[in-house]
């Protein structure tokens, strides 16, 4: 009966968590901390982790996937030369309705445009060859109307908060590159921006801009 109560417990937080912070990855350890926090037994966190995933699957239509994000060693300056520190472990809530059905009946203004936004930076990035510097990530933005200054954006809201929230949702890293002529900015591709269903919107836009582009001619 523990078992079905820690259970519980995981459900409730990894919903709570998903609700106050939409998308941002909850690390396994906060997970194991809250398992472990009466009970030591070592098999217990992943029997309930297990457990969980499959209630929420088969109560809530979420899957809770596991993610794996590589830790970049702070060591060396120069972050093209750093080596992994190691794997952290994190889960994030995915929908498992259909895309069609999630726009028809479950998205709205407010839910989509964080997404699109999304899909607009990470679009970017790809076209970029998925690494760019944060001053021409800008510069692309701007040609879009959209300005790092702006905090009242129509669709968007504050900007650079956008950005900061796609860092935690873990859909592009941003990373300090030195060399000899200063430190610059750089973002890249991150964990998320691989899910198939994500990707797929991605290159449905970056098919918009090639084909405006070619109008244009």
């Amino acid at each position: 009966m523990e078992v079905d109560k820690l259970t519980a417990e995981v459900v409730r937080f990894m919903l709570f968590k998903s609700y106050k912070q939409p998308n941002v990855p909850v690390k396994r350890e906060d997970l194991v901390a809250l398992i472990s926090e009466n009970y030591k037994q070592r098999s217990l966190p992943g029997t309930v982790i297990s457990n969980a995933q499959a209630k929420l699957k088969a109560i809530f239509g979420l899957e809770m996937v596991e993610l794996h994000l590589t830790r970049q060693s702070k060591g060396n300056k120069n972050s093209a030369s750093q080596a992994p520190a190691g794997d952290v472990k994190v889960y994030v809530l995915k929908s498992l309705v259909s895309e069609e059905r999630c726009k028809k009946y479950i998205e709205t203004k407010a839910t989509a445009a964080p997404m699109g936004f999304a899909v607009v930076v990470v679009g970017i990035l790809q076209l970029a060859g998925d690494r760019v510097p944060e001053e021409t990530l800008w510069t692309q933005l701007k040609r879009m109307g959209i300005n790092e200054f702006d905090n009242s954006h129509p669709m968007f809201g504050n900007i650079k908060e956008a950005i900061t929230t796609l860092v935690k949702q873990r859909y592009i890293r941003k990373e300090k590159v030195s060399s000899s002529e200063g430190d610059t900015w750089v973002y890249d591709l991150a964990e998320r921006a691989l899910d198939e269903r994500f990707k797929n919107e991605v290159q449905t836009f970056i098919g918009k801009i090639v084909n405006a582009a070619g109008d244009g001619r």
